[in-house]
């Protein structure tokens, strides 16, 4: 049995608090079945994911929730922490409860992790007296990116009579695309007719202007001198985001190119158990690397979760062209969805149908928090609509 905090009981559901990376190691075999038993493929919720995170980004506190029935099984699990986040007047002040992988956030989509077999309410009810019990510990609650709306709604119910302060709201949505059953659908059929047409007017343009090249997908293993691609790719990102007015979290956070390094090592072979895996594909022309982008598979979902591309070959629009490489070669691998990660950019219509919303939750331990957050929100957006005038 773990070693940890006082533990609270609701009905036969018992609460610990795990607050060390040593504790939260000792859950890794129980973390695989409780994802098994909850249904969730999602490999940013696995334990190496959340462990490898924790080792680049340690929090000031590690704050996972655990609940276990009677019998002693883990039944759920919110992968959480408390930390102070590096910019903004706040956030460098208050501390924050928030998903492990938050600031810099490493993931598209989290949920609170629940046995299907178990009382979701109870759960939550766990969760949300865990939460109270350690209320001397955190000043603001900050979940994103949460797939579930009525979870925190649920959260937000046991919550309110104590902390009346709080906002759920929609900021961003995943959109994502049913695929069809093979490669040579997707070609004839799925495809729209104008989006033919301009992959055809592209890929036209490239033979023309670089008549001995071919157009090409790469899957990189550890042994195609990954590392140097891996270090073009992070460079890539970071000039890509400049061009356009924004720090890449690259540069704003140097210790992510590690993690993504570290991650990328662990995950190349598929694990099997967690039914996950990370892949780390360029788009080549010859010897000339058009773009590189990660994509997660994620059970029979694939992800293209860090997508960036060389802006000297921007006219021949090799985004697009590696992500339809990429969907088509999704398909030979079985994957029934694409998803195309957090955001709206217009080109993911292209493909895209249906968007999932993802949602936020803020708590705010007083009424003074949520005043001095709010002015700090407002101050910093009219900074950034300041920027763009300059420009």
């Amino acid at each position: 049995m773990v070693s940890t905090s006082p533990t609270a009981t609701i009905d036969t559901y018992i609460t610990q608090l795990i607050q060390s990376p040593e504790e939260f190691a000792l859950l890794s075999a129980e973390w695989v079945v409780l994802l098994e038993k909850a249904g969730l493929s999602n490999i940013s919720l696995t334990h190496p994911w959340l462990m490898t995170f924790i080792k680049h980004f340690p929090p000031l506190e590690l704050f996972v929730i655990t609940v276990r029935d009677h019998t002693g099984q883990l039944i759920g699990a919110a992968p959480l922490k408390i930390s102070k986040v590096p910019r903004g007047l706040t956030n460098r002040i208050f501390r924050k409860v928030q998903f492990i992988g938050t600031d810099p956030d490493v993931y598209d989509w989290m949920q609170l992790i629940c046995d299907q077999q178990a009382n979701r309410t109870q759960f939550l009810q766990c969760i949300a007296d865990a939460i109270r019990q350690y209320k001397p510990k955190w000043d603001i609650i900050d979940l994103r990116f949460c797939w579930e709306r009525d979870d925190l709604e649920t959260l937000v119910a046991f919550l309110s009579d104590r902390f009346p302060r709080f906002r759920i709201e929609s900021t961003m949505s995943m959109p994502y695309y049913d695929l069809p059953e093979s490669a040579e659908a997707y070609e004839d059929i799925t495809r729209k007719r104008g989006f033919k047409k301009d992959l055809k007017r592209v890929k036209n343009h490239l033979e023309r202007d670089f008549p001995e090249d071919q157009l090409a997908l790469a899957f990189y293993a550890p042994s195609d001198n990954v590392d140097a691609h891996l270090a073009a790719f992070f460079e890539s990102h970071i000039q890509y985001w400049q061009l356009r007015g924004v720090k890449s979290d690259f540069r704003r956070y140097p210790k992510l190119k590690s993690f993504y390094r570290d991650a990328y090592y662990h995950f190349y072979e598929p694990d099997i158990r967690n039914h996950c895996q990370l892949l780390f594909s360029g788009l080549s022309l010859g010897e000339k690397v058009l773009g590189y982008q990660m994509v997660f598979i994620n059970g029979q979902n694939a992800l293209g979760h860090i997508v960036t591309y060389n802006e000297q070959y921007k006219k021949y629009r090799p985004g697009i062209l590696h992500f339809d490489a990429l969907i088509a070669d999704a398909i030979t691998r079985g994957a029934k969805v694409f998803e195309f990660g957090r955001g709206d950019e217009p080109y993911k219509s292209q493909w895209a149908k249906t968007k999932q919303p993802l949602w936020n939750l803020e708590v705010y331990k007083t009424p003074w928090l949520a005043f001095l957050a709010g002015i700090d929100q407002a101050l910093r957006q009219g900074l950034l609509y300041l920027r763009r005038l300059k420009k």
